[in-house]
């Protein structure tokens, strides 16, 4: 699970942060403390980003199933992804899922149209 604080930030944000449907068991969260505010910020594990995508085209696309999943994440990491070589599994799927549903990118501090 990833705790850096990049993914942290990535996690950060109101498109991410809706999606927390039901608080589970597994659900992993980090207390954030500025200095008007303190509140916990969701991080969604790989397979929780993947169940997002999953719904998400269910409901805007002709749905496959995995192999179509496949070859959107496979033609966005090549052609698209402005990620950092060194990233997790969950910032490349977090990346992928607001690149997919938002059309935003990753500049390393703030998601970006």
């Amino acid at each position: 699970m990833d705790t850096s604080e990049e993914y942290v930030k990535m996690a950060d944000c109101p498109e991410i942060q809706k999606d927390k449907v039901t608080i589970r068991n597994k659900d992993y969260f980090v207390h954030i403390e500025t200095k008007r505010k303190a509140y916990y910020v969701w991080l969604p594990r790989q397979d929780q980003i993947q169940e997002m995508i999953e719904r998400f085209m269910a409901e805007t696309k002709n749905w496959r199933g995995v192999w179509a999943l496949e070859q959107s994440f496979h033609h966005w990491f090549l052609e698209e992804a402005k990620i950092n070589v060194g990233a997790t599994m969950e910032q490349l799927w977090l990346a992928f899922y607001m690149y997919e549903k938002h059309k935003k990118g990753w500049d390393g501090n703030k998601w970006i149209k």
